[in-house]
């Protein structure tokens, strides 16, 4: 019984065994560049430094701001013309 348990265990374990790929020089430094984290970072400077350039460039570009303001007053309300206390409604823009 010991044997036949012996006998299976090693055969599961010869299962999930796999050989290993052999690497030439070319898969080795292509593997090295995809993987590298300084070029990777590199990159992710350069993406930063063009976003940068083009931010810089669109603030040269004029702006335009516009605002407006209403304002509802009802009840008694000072007049603005007359200066005088008046029971009605009231607005006023700019």
């Amino acid at each position: 019984m010991q044997k036949f348990i012996g006998l299976i265990f090693i055969l599961l374990i010869a299962i999930g065994l796999q050989a290993q790929n052999l690497w030439d020089l070319k898969s080795c430094i292509d593997y090295a560049n995809e993987n590298n984290l300084e070029l990777k970072q590199q990159s992710l400077y350069i993406d930063l430094y063009k976003n940068k350039a083009l931010s810089s460039k669109l603030n040269l570009l004029p702006s335009l701001n516009a605002g407006a303001n209403q304002n509802f007053s009802f009840g008694r309300a000072i007049d603005p013309y007359t200066n005088e206390f008046i029971s009605e409604n009231v607005s006023s823009s700019n």
